[in-house]
């Protein structure tokens, strides 16, 4: 086996069981947390890797119908399996023992905000359209329903964990959070419309046109730059933030007129996770070079 076809196989198993995007709550709070300044140490980064590999492990669980389309047989290593329980339940646990020192409050919560993410693709004793409902399906509250994780959760629960109020920096980070959330979850929207379609669900791209989403897509980019510009600009955010708006702006419009020619974007839409990662981390360098130098 060559380098090249190495790298491929790598990649394509990274990217199809979503490893990349268990990592992404730390890239996040870590990033975020240069304003926050949290005292968070390493148990809780490797507690919300466990728990965000769980719950899309679980996810991958539950979309076997459309998943076997999106996405290539060859190199998933999850499905409707026990395996795979066995796999999200290890995941859940460990998150769960290392969540005990913060007391029982914060496990409580922690409990109720997995269970309320399993609802996203879970089948509810509620019939939609002649089958059970499922959250992912419902046009336009799926995005809604995921960006809340990924912003209100994400920024929430690190000041619960430690026992801090959050404040106007907390604020702007839940915000662009969830802009930057919804623009990627429109964005793999697109890239699997034709699973979609086949499942029989409604996202918007299925609903308004990929035309209309892409506009959509633009408008939230442009109002994620000019936010996270102004959040630091104003001190409450960190210089890396500015770094992130001023790079991000250009880069991130050239990567989606890139992303909408591909006729095959499942690739694409892993690499703009992985230049995402790249550029929180730039951010993070940034802000430490200069805190540092001061």
């Amino acid at each position: 086996m060559n380098i090249r076809a190495l790298s491929l196989g790598t990649a394509g198993y990274f990217f199809t069981n979503r490893f990349h995007i268990a990592l992404m709550p730390v890239f996040l709070t870590y990033f975020w947390n240069q304003a926050l300044r949290l005292p968070l140490a390493f148990d809780y980064y490797l507690m919300i890797v466990l728990t965000t590999a769980g719950g899309y492990i679980y996810n991958i669980y539950t979309d076997a119908e459309e998943d076997g389309v999106n996405y290539s047989s060859r190199y998933r290593l999850f499905g409707r399996n026990r395996h795979t329980k066995a796999v999200v339940a290890a995941c859940f646990f460990g998150g769960f023992l290392l969540s005990l020192h913060a007391g029982w409050i914060f496990v409580l919560y922690g409990g109720a905000v997995h269970f309320l993410g399993s609802l996203y693709s879970r089948p509810l004793p509620f019939v939609w359209r002649g089958r059970p409902l499922r959250i992912k399906e419902v046009p336009f509250v799926k995005n809604l329903y995921a960006g809340l994780f990924w912003s209100v959760a994400l920024v929430l629960t690190p000041h619960l964990y430690v026992g801090v109020r959050p404040g106007e920096a907390a604020l702007q980070a839940i915000v662009l959070s969830f802009a930057l959330n919804y623009f990627v979850e429109l964005m793999w929207d697109i890239r699997d419309m034709p699973g979609d379609a086949r499942a029989g669900f409604r996202t918007v791209p299925l609903l308004l046109g990929e035309r209309a989403a892409y506009w959509l897509l633009r408008l939230v980019h442009l109002l994620t730059c000019a936010l996270m510009y102004y959040g630091a600009a104003s001190g409450v955010l960190t210089p890396g933030c500015m770094l992130f708006a001023v790079v991000h702006l250009p880069v991130g419009l050239l990567f989606l007129e890139w992303y909408r020619r591909q006729p095959e974007k499942d690739w694409a839409s892993h690499l703009y996770i992985m230049y995402g990662g790249g550029l929180l981390a730039a951010g993070m360098v940034w802000t430490h070079a200069l805190t540092t130098g001061s």
